[in-house]
C-alpha cells in the first residue's frame, strides 16, 4: 500500500508510442520452472506446527489465525505471471553498483574541510559518505529477478514457503550506516524561504552543468569540451567540483591536470556534493544517468547540518522502487523492457546475510586501522549460486545476522548481551537512543519515500518479521494505518518520540542470543496463506487492458533488437520448454499474437483520446490470452 501526498498537475502533453516486442517474442519468466524451482513443492508439503511453546515473546498482540491478516496472492508478482495474468518482462537494474568516476576524489576533497566535515558529522551523513567511496558489489540479475519477484507490494515482505521476510530498519542502519532517528522531519513542500531559493539556484545548476562536457579526451589530453545535452554524473562533477582527465591516464608533461568548476569554490557546494551522494547511494531515482532533482530539498538540509533520519526515508524509497517493478511489468505486459533503479547492492548484501548459504567468501575486514562497516565484507567479492531451492529452505534463513559481531566491523547499539526493559509509562525517565532505535525499527508504521513523483509513504511491516528482531513470530493482525509522508517521517525524531511510543507500556528489547520461533496460530495462518497462493495461480487469469506506453517514459523502453527466433540470453531467461512449478503442472500460457498499434501521430491524437477514456479494448486473439 502506498499514500501518494503529491498533486498531480496538468500535464497533457502530445506524446508517441514506442516500438514494442512482438507477441511471439514475449519470454517465459526466469524464476519460474526447472530443478531450482522448489517453491510449491514446499509450500504443498508444508505442515503447520501446533506443539509449540505457548509463552512467546511479542512485541505486538497476535491474533487467531482466522483473524490474521494474510498477504493478497496477487500483490506478488510471481503469482500474476504463474496465473497468466500478465507476462514477464527484462529487467535492465541501472541503479549504480560502484562509486561513479573521480568520485572518491571529490570526498577526499570534502573531507580536508572542517566545517564540511562538521556538517556532515551533525547530519550523521559522515559514515555513510565514506562508505559510498568504496563499496562495490556486483548484482546478479537472475538472482536478483527470483527474489524480486516475490515481493508483495501490500505487506513489503518476500514470500517464501516457510513464511515471509525482507529489509528492515535494522538492515538499513548496520549495512548502509543510515540513522534509524533523528531531529529534523523535512518537508520538501514546506520549505522556508531560504531553502526554496538554494533549491532554485540547484534546479539552474541542474540545467547548466548539462553544458560542461569534459576538456580532457579519453587518453587525458586536453581539448576543446564537446557539447553536452544532459546533466550526468560527469557533467555534475564538473560543474561543482572539477574536470579530471579519466582514471589511469597519464596527461601529457606540462598540460593542466584539472580544471576547477564553476561551483567549486560556492556556498552551494556542499549541497551539490551531498545531491550527487544521495542520487547514487541513498534515494536512486530517474533519470539514473546522473543526479536527481528529488533530493535537491534533502541535501539543502544535510548541508546546513540538519540531523534528518534517513534511514527512513532510504527504506521507503526502496519499497516503492520495488512496488514499480510490479507496476511496470503489469504496463509492460511483455511488450518493453523496464530500467529500475532498485538499490541492488543493499537487496544483494541482505540476502547474503540472511542466506549465508548464497554468499561468497566474505572479504577480511579485520586487518584495517580502522572499524569498517559491516557490509564492506561483501565487497569485490562476487558469487553465481542460484538462489532459487536456497530461499525456499526455511533452515537456510537466519533472522538475526547482525546479533553476532564480525571482526573488524563497526559496532552497532541494536543489540544488547541482555534483555532490556523500556517503561515507556514512567514520566521524566529518559531512554536511551539506542533503545528508541531498535524499538523504533521494530514497530509496524508508515515510512516516508522521496521519488520522482513526489513525497508519499509506504507501509513497514516489522511484525511480519519479529524474528529478525529476537521476537517470536506471531500470527499478524491488521496492517497499520497509512500516514502522510510528513507524519511517517516525523514518527522517527526526537519532538515526535511520543507517537512513536503510543499504546505501549513496558516493552521488552530481546538480548542477542535469544531463539525465536513461531507460535502455533502463525503457522496455521501461514498454512491458509499458502492454500490462498495455490487457489489464486490455479485460478482464471484476469485479462488486462494494454496501456499506452510513450517515449517520455522513464522506466518502460522499446526492447532491443533481437533477431528471429532469439530466445534471449541464458543468464537471464528459461528455455521455451522451461515447466514452471513442476510439482502442481502449474504452466505459464503460451504468448498471443498482437497486432502491435502503429505510432501515435497528432493526426490520430484527437481519435484516440475518446478511446482512452474507455480503456483500450482487445481483439479477438487477445481475448484468449493466456487461458489457453
Amino acid at each position: 500500500m502506498v499514500r501518494d501526498d503529491m498533486e498531480q498537475g496538468s500535464k497533457a502533453i502530445l506524446q508517441t508510442s514506442i516500438r514494442a516486442l512482438p507477441a511471439d517474442e514475449w519470454r517465459r519468466a526466469p524464476y519460474l520452472g526447472g530443478p531450482s524451482d522448489s517453491f510449491w513443492r514446499r509450500a504443498e508439503a508444508f505442515v503447520p506446527e501446533t506443539d509449540i511453546s505457548e509463552d512467546p515473546l511479542l512485541l505486538t498482540p497476535e491474533v487467531t489465525h482466522e483473524e490474521a491478516d494474510l498477504i493478497i496472492p496477487s500483490s506478488v508478482l510471481r503469482f500474476r505471471v504463474e496465473r497468466g495474468d500478465i507476462p514477464c518482462c527484462f529487467v535492465n537494474y541501472e541503479a549504480v553498483s560502484q562509486a561513479p568516476a573521480h568520485w572518491g576524489d571529490w570526498v577526499e576533497s570534502v573531507l580536508s574541510s572542517p566545517d564540511f566535515v562538521h556538517a556532515l558529522r551533525a547530519s550523521r551523513a559522515l559514515e555513510p559518505v565514506r562508505l559510498s567511496t568504496e563499496l562495490s558489489i556486483r548484482k546478479n540479475n537472475m538472482n536478483l529477478n527470483l527474489m524480486i519477484s516475490r515481493w508483495s507490494k501490500d505487506t513489503h515482505t518476500f514470500v517464501f514457503p516457510w513464511g515471509d521476510g525482507g529489509p528492515t530498519l535494522q538492515d538499513t542502519a548496520v549495512l548502509m550506516r543510515l540513522s534509524t532517528r533523528g531531529s529534523v522531519a523535512l518537508d520538501p513542500s514546506n520549505l522556508s524561504p531560504a531553502d526554496a531559493r538554494l533549491v532554485e539556484r540547484l534546479r539552474k545548476a541542474y540545467t547548466e552543468a548539462g553544458k560542461y562536457g569534459s576538456r580532457f579526451d579519453r587518453e587525458g589530453r586536453v581539448r576543446a569540451p564537446p557539447k553536452s545535452g544532459k546533466t550526468s554524473w560527469g557533467c555534475w562533477l564538473r560543474y561543482f567540483f572539477k574536470d579530471l582527465p579519466p582514471p589511469g591516464t597519464a596527461p601529457p608533461a606540462g598540460q593542466a591536470t584539472e580544471f576547477h568548476g564553476k561551483m567549486y569554490d560556492s556556498d552551494l557546494h556542499l549541497a551539490g556534493f551531498l545531491v550527487y551522494w544521495l542520487s547514487f547511494f541513498v534515494i536512486p531515482e530517474f533519470p539514473y544517468e546522473g543526479p536527481n532533482y528529488t533530493v535537491f530539498p534533502l541535501a539543502v538540509s544535510l548541508a546546513r547540518g540538519d540531523f534528518v533520519p534517513l534511514g527512513p526515508l532510504f527504506l521507503g524509497s526502496l519499497f516503492h522502487r520495488l512496488d514499480q517493478v510490479h507496476a511496470d511489468t503489469e504496463r509492460s505486459m511483455g511488450r518493453y523492457d523496464m530500467v529500475s533503479v532498485v538499490h541492488t547492492q543493499f537487496l544483494m548484501a541482505f540476502c547474503f546475510e540472511h542466506f549465508p548459504s548464497l554468499a561468497p567468501s566474505p572479504a577480511d575486514i579485520s586487518e584495517g586501522e580502522e572499524p569498517r562497516p559491516r557490509i564492506m565484507r561483501w565487497s569485490g567479492v562476487s558469487s553465481t549460486k542460484p538462489w532459487g531451492k536456497r530461499i525456499d529452505d526455511a533452515d537456510a534463513f537466519f533472522p538475526r545476522p547482525y546479533a553476532e559481531s564480525v571482526e573488524g566491523a563497526l559496532p552497532t547499539s541494536f543489540f544488547s548481551e541482555d534483555d532490556r526493559v523500556v517503561d515507556f509509562q514512567i514520566e521524566g525517565v529518559s531512554v536511551s537512543a539506542s533503545a528508541l532505535a531498535a524499538f523504533a525499527a521494530a514497530c509496524p508504521c508508515s515510512l516516508p519515500a522521496l521519488c520522482a513523483e513526489g513525497a508519499r509513504s509506504v507501509l513497514y511491516r516489522p511484525d511480519r518479521v519479529a524474528r529478525q528482531f529476537g521476537y517470536d513470530q506471531g500470527a499478524p493482525g491488521q496492517a497499520p494505518p497509512l500516514k502522510s509522508y510528513v507524519e511517517s517521517l516525523r514518527r522517527f525524531t526526537r519532538a515526535f518520540v511520543g507517537e512513536l511510543t503510543e499504546g505501549f507500556t513496558v516493552v521488552v528489547l530481546p538480548r542477542n542470543d535469544r531463539e525465536t520461533s513461531f507460535t502455533a496460530n502463525s503457522r496455521l495462518a501461514w498454512r491458509r496463506n499458502l492454500d490462498s497462493f495455490i487457489n489464486y495461480v490455479c485460478g482464471v487469469p484476469e485479462i488486462l487492458p494494454f496501456s499506452e506506453v510513450y517515449h517520455r517514459d522513464v522506466s518502460l523502453r522499446s526492447p532491443k533488437a533481437r533477431q528471429p527466433g532469439w530466445r534471449g540470453k541464458k543468464s537471464y531467461w528459461a528455455p521455451p520448454t522451461a515447466t514452471p512449478a513442476a510439482s502442481r503442472g502449474i504452466t505459464i500460457a503460451e504468448p498471443h499474437f498482437a497486432v502491435i498499434p502503429p505510432r501515435l501521430t497528432r493526426a490520430k491524437a484527437k481519435e484516440k483520446t475518446s478511446l482512452h477514456e474507455h480503456g483500450p479494448q482487445l481483439n479477438a486473439h487477445e481475448q484468449v490470452f493466456l487461458r489457453q
